[in-house]
């Protein structure tokens, strides 16, 4: 099916590191949902809402109010800002246009097309800059939630698929892996940060490796058929991967953290195969062996059209975890991922990101509840900025200060690798 028109669809979406936020951006500003498996069940509720001008990008700090900006008109400034108190309180302008924004509670990374600043999230003084990298308009990155493993990943080469990790805290580099044969398109670390998945151009194999040593661990097959622009990759407490492209399915992939080997519930045809090929590879070429071992999803979710980017997460529940997919065609899905049998994920909920519709409903129960909430809407307006190339320091009663033992991840797994947005 061919996506419906652009224009009607958000410019980027990005859930933060804890998955308490969502910021969804659209042609004439940004919005900030809160999301959480209470009483309202994974229910967006608008926290902040800007309609002063379009955003390349926007990331929010865990469930913090501290927010990077950089606007669609002024993409060399970085801006933060607190939403809560709707104030703007540190701004840097760069020599070079910024393609994405990476940050957790110790760093703020950004990069652009050939370099990289490393920033203390506290007092935003700058630490290091990564010179001569490779060139990276996508803004292709991930960095690690866990104050204690603070890596950085991003792409070693613009033809083959190798990734750098930097430890930013020692300001120094941990390893090369050499994830694909073509360029990366997607990376993301697990909530300990020792474990990084990968996805190449390609879009057909998912890899995970060690961090430290760039051992392969796992190896899935998202598919056979067509190829597909992996939009995002999500680790669920080092067991599961969620992967999100422009097709209409959403995998989930299963980790045997016993054996070091993904384990594949799928059933059918190629189980049988790769058992086969497993006792037998030498019978087959190097490639097909290779590819028939490959594991398949343990559980996928399908959506109702393709063509259009989605973001996908997993989210612990008192029940089964919950898969959310944030499409840019403005829709939350909410699905039950079954974690005994897998499968075709339940889809339970689904919710409009762009207006301020009521709820479609999927399931009624007594559990259900009333449409999103509306907030008022504020409109952002920074104080006056010096357009010189220098960065304007905070104010001494506006530092905001980040807890170091304050950990991202201690509510969920980090989200999906990159920010990607519409060019």
């Amino acid at each position: 099916m061919n996506a419906p028109d652009v224009h009607s669809h958000a410019i980027f979406i990005s859930f933060n590191q804890d998955l308490s936020h969502l910021t969804v951006g659209r042609k004439n500003g940004f919005t900030i949902y809160s999301i959480n498996a209470g009483d309202r069940g994974f229910e967006p509720e608008e926290l902040y809402r800007d309609d002063s001008e379009e955003m390349y990008l926007v990331q929010t700090l865990c469930s913090t109010d501290l927010v990077a900006l950089v606007s669609a008109a002024n993409r060399s400034t970085l801006r933060i800002f607190l939403f809560r108190r709707k104030k703007e309180i540190f701004t840097q302008t760069f020599k070079q246009s910024i393609v994405a924004v990476q940050m957790n509670q110790r760093r703020l990374t950004v990069l652009l097309e050939d370099s990289i600043s490393v920033l203390d999230v506290n007092g935003m003084s700058h630490l290091h800059t990564i010179q001569d990298c490779p060139s990276n308009k996508s803004g292709i990155s991930a960095i690690s939630s866990n104050s204690n493993h603070s890596y950085l990943a991003y792409p070693g080469s613009t033809l083959m698929g190798a990734v750098n990790i930097f430890d930013t805290v020692y300001l120094k580099s941990v390893s090369v892996i050499q994830a694909h044969n073509s360029p990366v398109a997607a990376l993301v670390f697990n909530t300990t940060g020792n474990l990084i998945a990968t996805a190449s151009e390609k879009g057909t194999v998912i890899r995970v490796f060690s961090v430290v040593n760039g051992l392969k661990l796992h190896e899935f097959r998202r598919g056979v058929k067509r190829l597909a622009s992996i939009c995002s990759l999500h680790f669920y407490e080092s067991l599961y991967l969620a992967c999100a492209s422009n097709t209409e399915t959403v995998h989930v992939f299963k980790l045997d953290t016993d054996t070091n080997k993904s384990v594949n519930k799928s059933g059918g045809w190629m189980d049988y195969l790769s058992q086969a090929v497993r006792s037998s590879a030498a019978v087959f070429s190097t490639q097909a062996a290779e590819v028939l071992s490959q594991d398949r999803d343990f559980a996928h979710a399908h959506l109702p059209s393709s063509g259009c980017r989605r973001f996908a997460v997993i989210i612990k529940t008192e029940a089964n975890p919950r898969l959310l997919v944030a499409s840019e065609e403005g829709i939350l899905y909410v699905y039950n991922v079954d974690t005994e049998n897998g499968g075709q994920c339940e889809l339970l909920k689904q919710y409009s990101i762009l207006t301020k519709e009521e709820p479609v409903w999927i399931r009624k129960s007594s559990s259900d509840y009333a449409g999103m909430a509306a907030a008022p809407s504020n409109s952002m307006v920074p104080e006056s900025q010096s357009q010189q190339n220098r960065p304007v320091p905070f104010e001494e009663s506006s530092f905001y200060s980040v807890q170091e033992d304050t950990d991202c991840s201690a509510a969920a797994p980090q989200t999906y690798a990159n920010v990607v947005k519409k060019h």
